[in-house]
């Protein structure tokens, strides 16, 4: 069974299917487009960088002219150039990694695993959550868990988190967060004349505080100017990040961590329990503010954490988990989607021009709050969002295992 990385990057001419069985290795059909060969290759013959004993194709990676460890796809943009539109990096430690860049091929890995995607990420951070078993019950989340476990959880919370419902109803509360930190922008834009280098900080306050909108239907004051570094908002967003940049070391690199307590994993698990300790106080309070709802009033009412904790089949742990994680994965996540869509504007001036035009038409004076019929217009504002993630998608955990017989 071998790790499929996807990275929606088309590179180069040539392509080949990749079959997998149930425990066992994997078989390559090359099928080049300009000899249509169907001759079928050992894994040993699919091409990729040297590999070293002990260490795998690592030290190849590392020594690469064009490694950059904060612009890791500059080096697999050379991978691909090199070895084609598939290859494999072979690792110690952990299972050999197969790369694809087809989008049609990306598109087929995400549609045969939707169901089940076997992740070989986050390990590091089940971990933690596994040896913390007082508050987690080794149940670790939808970030974390695989198999029944996450499909457990997956299939009670998928209808209200996907149906726009139970979403659009926070339409007035994300409107004033936004108008707010257009103030902010505005602010900043009238003493400065520019964004300062610390505005993307200010999209991880903007993100906590929409993020906490949506989770526990109440703000948590992330905009309010002068915030003390050691305010709640503040340590939340800092181990956020911590955590982040810990994993960046745990996931990537030699899992040291699994023989002894490592720096990285130490990181990780000090900002993650200090992001709990924070997060499961904001969650009790809001849970205390639920119970002094009247009975009476309507379901359609609810806000989304107590649907699920109306939602036969779930925990109060899983609810309180479901909550961790989006506030957890939500501060980075959304900050960074908007902060590279912004960045794409700036460099693409015709294209800003052309959405504030829409804007403009759609929202008019900006007077009336935002709804979903406005939302519903906003098309060309959806192509930028979409186009960014295709320019620069995200890397962490979109690896999948396969475990059926599989062609691409």
């Amino acid at each position: 069974m071998k790790r499929f990385c996807a990275f929606q990057r088309v590179i180069h001419s040539s392509s080949y299917s990749v079959t997998t069985k149930r425990n066992s290795r994997v078989a390559i059909s090359a099928s080049f487009e300009e000899k249509d060969a169907k001759e079928i290759l050992p894994l040993s013959q699919m091409p990729g960088p040297k590999s070293y004993p002990f260490i795998g194709s690592g030290l190849a990676l590392l020594m690469h002219k064009d490694f950059d460890r904060r612009k890791f796809y500059k080096v697999f943009d050379s991978f691909f150039r090199e070895y084609g539109k598939i290859f494999q990096m072979r690792n110690r430690g952990r299972p050999n990694t197969i790369l694809i860049s087809k989008p049609e091929d990306v598109e087929e890995l995400h549609r045969i695993t939707m169901g089940n995607p076997i992740r070989h990420f986050f390990v590091s951070l089940k971990s933690v959550r596994e040896d913390n078993v007082d508050y987690f019950e080794n149940k670790t989340g939808l970030i974390t868990e695989n198999h029944q476990e996450w499909q457990r959880v997956r299939s009670k919370v998928q209808g209200q988190m996907l149906r726009p419902k139970n979403l659009l109803k926070y339409l007035p509360q994300m409107d004033r967060i936004n108008l707010d930190f257009i103030e902010i922008i505005a602010d900043y834009q009238n003493q400065l004349g520019e964004m300062p280098p610390h505005f993307l900080n200010d999209l991880y306050k903007w993100s906590l505080e929409s993020v906490s909108t949506v989770a526990l239907n109440r703000r948590l004051g992330c905009l309010e100017p002068n915030l003390p570094e050691d305010s709640m908002q503040m340590q939340m967003i800092k181990c956020a990040n911590n955590a982040v940049e810990a994993m960046n070391i745990t996931e990537i690199r030699f899992p040291f961590w699994k023989l002894f307590a490592t720096p990285s994993y130490k990181k990780l698990r000090k900002n993650h329990d200090i992001f709990l300790r924070i997060a499961d106080e904001i969650i009790r309070e809001t849970e205390k503010n639920l119970l002094t709802k009247k009975a009476s009033e309507d379901d359609a009412e609810m806000t989304l954490m107590e649907t699920f904790l109306k939602t036969e089949g779930l925990t109060r742990k899983d609810v309180v988990t479901m909550v961790l994680d989006m506030m957890f994965a939500g501060i980075d996540t959304t900050s960074h989607t908007v902060a590279f869509t912004l960045y794409m504007l700036a460099k693409n001036q015709d294209k800003q021009k052309k959405l504030q035009e829409e804007i403009d038409n759609v929202l008019g004076d900006g007077k009336e709050t935002i709804s979903e019929k406005h939302l519903s217009k906003l098309s060309y504002l959806k192509h930028c969002v979409k186009e960014t993630l295709r320019i620069y998608p995200i890397t962490f955990g979109v690896s999948r295992d396969l475990e059926d017989k599989t062609q691409f």
